[in-house]
């Protein structure tokens, strides 16, 4: 890890704070020549969604021209790992101006220090085209230099030259071997690759069983095209029954990943009650972690699960604790669980509203966001309560040390223990 001092406080959401979370930590894993997550990272940095971040999150921008500037003299040095980076920086902006042709002189520096990521690197900036015509003789020889020093994304970035037939004939046999060398290397890329090969019987026989199994790998490994790809076997039945509620659920993750193409999927499915009360239980501990969804799944749910999702906050551990409920009430709370409570009921027609206006004058009813302020409410005055008793001298609590004081109220309330103190707990108003 880079910088020890990242701080929740300093970002605007739980999103950006864990991107610089991410990020530092793989910055720093590749600086002591630890390239498991280099695919995530460049994932990351090529994400729609983190660009976004970065252009309106004020700390993350300034995270990253830190990082840059980190890097910047170890790369002066010749450091092969720190060169590598500083490519990738220059390649999508990242803490300074997009340059290709610094990030060659970064490569090219590296390679010569024999970096098999730096050659990854640059063969696929020749494969792309990135910096000019795409050169498929060069991108080939660099692929090959990098797989001879047991480089397992090259491997991935060879087999898909074989597939797709770029710098010579179409090689299925030489693309599913090199796909196998590498997922032995614990490629996740490769995995997903082979899966769809499967999926779709291209260059092997079709087999659904075979490309869910590691497609379910992949998707243990965070691989969000994998998450995808299966979610879309979910959505249209195959290898199994249509299964909706799964197949949102995989979209939805794969959507907060970066993989955009999970958005559209998710527009084209509509979601009625019943859909809805099964994602209830499938989305549940992403909503109670503050998860991202779109705005057709959060629509649904506060359409028609309002009620129970109340109730599961109640029953949580999370709502059982003050800081938790109340910045959930917050007007300007961006928590999926604030925007479903504040999701406005679909029109009634008369007849039905003149019946809730009959009962509303003999009962009335309490909403979503009453019943949960009343449950902070509650809860300080338990807090209230129980303190007051450690300081009674005639209370069986009194003299008890502060520590045990609070791990007796946390045994009554979990939550207690996400609050930022216990003093400040009870004295929210």
């Amino acid at each position: 890890m880079l910088s020890s001092d990242l701080s929740y406080v300093q970002f605007s959401s739980n999103i950006t704070y864990q991107e610089a979370h991410t990020i530092n930590q793989i910055c720093g894993e590749i600086l002591v020549e630890n390239y498991s997550n280099y695919a995530t990272l460049t994932t990351i940095f090529d994400s729609i969604a983190f660009k976004q971040h970065l252009s309106t999150e004020s700390a993350l921008k300034s995270f990253t021209q830190n990082l840059y500037a980190h890097c910047m003299p170890l790369a002066n040095a010749n450091d092969s790992h720190a060169l590598v980076l500083q490519a990738l920086f220059y390649s999508f902006g990242i803490g300074c101006k997009r340059s290709y042709q610094n990030a060659i002189v970064c490569l090219n520096k590296s390679i010569a220090l024999n970096n098999t990521y730096a050659m990854h690197t640059r063969a696929y900036i020749y494969k792309e085209g990135l910096a000019g015509k795409a050169n498929y003789p060069e991108a080939i020889r660099l692929y090959e230099l990098a797989i001879k020093g047991g480089n397992t994304d090259a491997m991935n970035n060879r087999a898909c030259m074989h597939e797709a037939g770029q710098g010579g004939p179409v090689n299925y046999p030489e693309a599913i071997r090199l796909y196998k060398l590498a997922i032995k290397g614990g490629n996740t890329n490769a995995i997903v690759n082979l899966a769809y090969m499967y999926e779709t019987g291209q260059g092997v026989p079709r087999n659904y069983s075979e490309a869910i199994d590691l497609y379910e790998l992949a998707i243990k490994q965070g691989n969000a095209t994998a998450m995808h790809n299966r979610a879309y076997m979910h959505h249209h039945g195959r290898g199994g029954k249509i299964n909706k509620a799964q197949a949102i659920y995989l979209y939805e993750c794969a959507l907060r990943k970066g993989q955009m193409a999970a958005k559209e999927c998710l527009n084209s499915i509509k979601i009625d009650k019943d859909l809805a009360k099964q994602l209830v239980d499938i989305l549940w501990d992403d909503l109670i972690h503050g998860g991202s969804f779109t705005q057709s799944t959060i629509f649904a749910l506060g359409q028609y699960c309002k009620k129970e999702i109340v109730n599961r906050i109640k029953n949580s551990p999370q709502g059982t604790s003050i800081l938790f409920l109340k910045n959930l009430l917050k007007e300007e709370s961006t928590h999926p669980l604030a925007l479903i409570l504040k999701v406005k009921p679909k029109e009634k027609s008369l007849t039905k509203k003149a019946a809730k206006q009959l009962v509303s004058i003999f009962h009335t009813p309490t909403s979503p966001l009453q019943s949960l302020e009343k449950q902070a409410d509650d809860l300080r005055k338990t807090g209230v309560t129980f303190f007051a008793l450690c300081r009674h001298k005639n209370s069986s609590l009194h003299g008890l040390a502060p520590d045990l004081q609070k791990m007796i109220l946390s045994m009554a309330q979990p939550g207690a223990k996400d609050d930022i103190t216990y003093q400040s707990r009870i004295s929210v108003n």
